[in-house]
């Protein structure tokens, strides 16, 4: 999506102001090699925009891939980013990292 920047998590679509949220993922994640925001939808509703999309890198202590989904939830103040709430599949993202028991072929490890 135009105006969009994974490395510095600014965002701008439409009319909206791009801003940074102030210490939020202000940097790529240490643990993630090839980290990567692919937004598939941003819709503006007044002084908030939902964002959706996906996370995509590989795990450095595991050569794991990542391919989680995201939704994002910013609320703005001023054209500045205010709040953000982040919905994500936090299982694949431990079991990428090696934190958490694998799901073979989709199904819980047991």
């Amino acid at each position: 999506m135009a105006g969009h920047d994974a490395t510095d998590n600014y965002f701008c679509q439409g009319g909206f102001a791009c801003r940074r949220a102030s210490g939020q993922n202000a940097r790529r994640p240490p643990a993630l090699g090839g980290f990567a925001v692919e937004l598939r939808r941003v819709v503006g509703l007044g002084d908030t925009v939902l964002v959706e999309g996906r996370y995509r890198a590989t795990a450095r202590a595991t050569g794991r891939p990542l391919d989680a989904q995201l939704a994002h939830i910013w609320d703005l103040r001023d054209g500045r980013a205010v709040r953000r709430q982040q919905y994500t599949d936090t299982l694949q993202h431990a079991e990428v990292m090696g934190a958490a028991p694998g799901r073979e072929g989709g199904a819980a490890a047991g």
